[in-house]
């Protein structure tokens, strides 16, 4: 219990420092924490933890000191931070196990670690602490954790600033917004004009697929008289190609009223949704009732064509489990639906350009791993010299279920810096290019720069600006069609998390579920959820001490 107790009062300690500096990098905690030990000992000979049990470090010199220390940081933290800060994730995590059962089988048979062992360093008993320091401990750290539970009650965390960013961080923020203000850069729907300019095919890198500002962004783009004139087709990741022959229907009808062309447009998401019974995510809906008004507008050779990529199949045939069997090769799938029809295009001299339209990991292009397959590195095989992709800002995915602001928050900080403006660039050669791609982690994945992933880079709305919604009028109308369909599919609904049934009865209840994107919440009860936890454990361990008016007399073989 004393051990325990030593580690985790040392552990809060630092944890507090860390957060009140705001690092948001787990490897400068471990740094952090070996620094404080190695200061601690040889200014004071202890912790504060030990202080408190009254414990002391015994050292011969300082090199051994240095040697204890250096050996405790190879052996509990530098394959940790490897493990952090790189990749490839099964070899360092099974020699950071097997380093750990070394440890833990050495202290069972010798009752030390091996690192004072080697350095001949060992604790022993100094005098108690003064009561009034025990009582002020009691009082900061009870204080700290009322604090943490007051801000996880009151404090939201739609804006990256309220968690991500040092306030030491404006001192990063310079060269981005220097970069921002030279000139290079062009309004958001001009730049990615100016790339069709020099390729023929575009990707855009979808955010979250619910979230609905990127599809304003996209319909600004759209509905340009530009757009037009260079012959653009639209592609996009979801939607059954199999229903093809709806979406050409639906964009070259003129509907007598509105009602019957919000009626038409959710009979045809149930075709948009690709391998889910629906697609349920208001922002597509919306899309595409603005692209038939604007249809409505246009000459018959004039009008947006736009193609579904997904997986190809009929759900009157479909058996049940059958998806499971296909669904993970809808890259390679995909990229060869765009492809045919690209050379079909070719054939009948026709020279279309491509808006191809992919979330997240499907947009990205490995230029070193032309074998990972994404619907990218499909279309950049195929036309390496005549293909871009761009990035819409957005957040990365850390582990898989951490949402972090790109660069911790610096590229959101210098936008905002200037107001936030709708801007575009090239990624090649700036500030933003150069930084570390960390917007995606994944095993085997070697290091690459944002300028190797992405031809360039457009801002549109800040991330305290994102919404979610889903739902649309009439959905409710197709709930016994969607059931059956979800029989058949077996899955949840994987973008909402929740079963189509609820689904259907929020949208019963309010056929539109809109709400701000709260990015951080679950990294922000995280950080919190540690801070409680380490700082009533240490309240209570301190409480019991004082109120015994004594401290433990066995001796500790940890440090």
């Amino acid at each position: 219990m004393k051990k325990v107790s030593l580690v985790l009062f040392d552990f809060a300690i630092n944890f507090w420092i860390w957060e009140a500096l705001s690092f948001s990098s787990p490897t400068t905690l471990l740094i952090q924490i070996a620094l404080y030990y190695f200061v601690c000992y040889a200014l004071f000979k202890r912790t504060i933890a030990q202080y408190f049990f009254a414990d002391s470090i015994i050292y011969k010199s300082i090199l051994s000191l240095i040697f204890r220390e250096s050996l405790k940081f190879l052996v509990l933290s530098a394959p940790f931070i490897y493990l952090l800060e790189n990749n490839y994730f099964i070899y360092p995590t099974v020699v950071l196990l097997l380093t750990y059962l070394g440890n833990l089988l050495y202290f069972v048979f010798y009752k030390r670690n091996f690192w004072e062992n080697l350095s001949h360093t060992h604790f022993e008993k100094r005098n108690k602490p003064k009561w009034y320091f025990s009582l002020m401990a009691l009082m900061l750290i009870l204080a700290i954790a009322l604090i943490k539970i007051y801000q996880i009650s009151h404090v939201k965390t739609n804006r990256f600033a309220e968690v991500e960013l040092s306030p030491f961080s404006a001192n990063v923020f310079p060269e981005y917004v220097d970069f921002l203000k030279d000139g290079k850069t062009q309004p958001a729907v001009d730049y990615v004009f100016s790339l069709f300019q020099k390729y023929n095919q575009v990707i855009l890198c979808e955010r979250l697929h619910p979230e609905e500002t990127q599809w304003d962004f996209i319909y600004e783009f759209v509905k340009d008289p530009r757009f037009l004139k260079n012959n653009t087709v639209i592609f996009t990741e979801y939607g059954n190609p199999f229903y093809q022959s709806e979406v050409d229907t639906f964009l070259n009808t003129s509907f007598p009223s509105e009602k019957e062309r919000l009626q038409a447009t959710a009979k045809l998401m149930l075709s948009a949704s690709g391998i889910y019974p629906i697609w349920s995510n208001t922002n597509f809906f919306n899309f595409l009732v603005k692209l038939n008004q604007l249809n409505d507008t246009l000459a018959p050779q004039e009008k947006h064509q736009l193609y579904f990529t997904s997986i190809p199949f009929n759900w009157d045939t479909l058996q049940a489990g059958g998806l499971e069997k296909v669904w993970k090769k809808n890259d390679s799938m995909a990229s060869n639906l765009i492809i045919q029809k690209i050379e079909e295009s070719k054939q009948a001299n026709i020279k279309p350009k491509s808006l191809i339209i992919m979330n997240y990991r499907h947009a990205f292009r490995f230029p070193k791993d032309t074998t990972h397959e994404s619907v990218a590195n499909g279309i950049f095989n195929k036309y390496p010299n005549s293909t871009a992709n761009v990035l819409i800002n957005t957040i990365t995915n850390w582990k898989g279920f951490l949402l972090f602001p790109i660069q911790n928050g610096y590229w959101d900080g210098a936008f905002e810096k200037l107001g936030n403006p709708k801007l575009g660039f090239d990624l090649k050669n700036t500030p933003f290019g150069k930084d570390n791609f960390d917007l995606y982690i994944s095993n085997h994945r070697k290091r690459y720069s944002y300028q190797d992933v992405f031809t360039g880079f457009v801002f549109w709305e800040p991330l305290a600006n994102h919404t979610i919604s889903s739902g649309f009028p009439y959905m409710y109308d197709h709930k016994t069609e969607i059931l059956r369909r979800a029989k058949k599919q077996g899955f949840k609904n994987l973008e909402m998390g929740i079963s189509f049934e609820s689904l259907l009865e929020n949208v019963k209840k309010k056929p539109i579920n809109r709400n701000r994107v709260d990015y951080f919440k679950v990294l922000f009860l995280l950080k919190n959820a540690i801070y409680i936890f380490l700082s009533l454990y240490s309240f209570i361990v301190l409480l019991l001490l004082f109120l015994r008016n004594k401290l433990p007399i066995n001796n500790v073989n940890s440090g």
